[in-house]
């Protein structure tokens, strides 16, 4: 996810400059989210809450015990 919120950084600061041909944040913010929302729409979603700074191993088993990596 930080790489796409770095990428809409670097998207709205080419499209804030005048007389640009590219599209509005919103109308790539709404693009986007239509296609998560296309990618994920036959997904269950499960909410998890994590605690700050798991250990990546122990977060794994977690998640795979709570059968979200299925």
């Amino acid at each position: 996810m930080n790489e796409q919120f770095l990428a809409y950084y670097k998207f709205h600061s080419i499209s804030s400059l005048p007389n640009t041909s590219i599209y509005a944040n919103n109308d790539f913010y709404h693009s986007a989210e239509n296609i998560f929302k296309s990618a994920f729409r036959d997904v269950p979603l499960k909410m998890v809450f994590v605690p700050i700074m798991s250990h990546p191993n122990d977060l794994y088993k977690f998640l795979s015990k709570e059968k979200c990596l299925d």
